[in-house]
């Protein structure tokens, strides 16, 4: 007969009572719908980028309030690094290139359309502000619906939430 230590077996209950305690059920009725919708979904939204449009740029810097992320699109390439991380300003996500030719780092926010050869940083703040968009290096914007153009060094667009 063979009997066990005590001591041998002491991290194996404590892993097994660990493992039970995590377990839990899922939230129901009104729990389940409160941690099903973000927090800054039933806020009002900028209004500023509803007209469809174009803008492109070696750099993009693009910030917002909570609910930033609920508006914006990546188009994923092999080609590109993606990189997210949580900072004291907030959510951070960051895709670069470093080849100097090939497919561009494309992302949307509602119905502005972004392109960028070297960089987009996407910054979800964790205080309100406004929507902003900072571009920078031989920037081309243009308005699909009214076709005004503009080109430039850099270029910054700004929405605010309506009150």
């Amino acid at each position: 007969m063979q009997l066990r230590s005590p001591c041998r077996s002491l991290p194996l209950s404590l892993l097994t009572l660990a493992m039970l305690a995590a377990c839990g059920s899922a939230p129901s009725g009104e729990d389940a719908k409160a941690s099903a919708v973000p927090a800054a979904a039933g806020l009002p939204w900028t209004r500023e980028f509803q007209v469809s449009s174009t803008l492109v740029a070696r750099e993009v810097f693009l910030e917002g309030p909570p609910g930033l992320i609920d508006h914006v699109a990546f188009k994923q390439h092999p080609d590109h690094r993606y990189t997210a991380k949580t900072t004291a300003e907030g959510f951070l996500q960051e895709v670069s290139s470093d080849r100097g030719e090939g497919e561009l780092i494309r992302i949307q926010i509602d119905n502005l359309a972004i392109a960028a050869e070297r960089r987009i940083r996407v910054l979800e703040r964790v205080a309100e502000g406004p929507v902003r968009v900072q571009a920078s290096g031989d920037v081309f914007y243009k308005n699909l619906v009214t076709g005004q153009e503009s080109r430039g060094e850099s270029l910054e667009l700004t929405g605010a939430r309506p009150r």
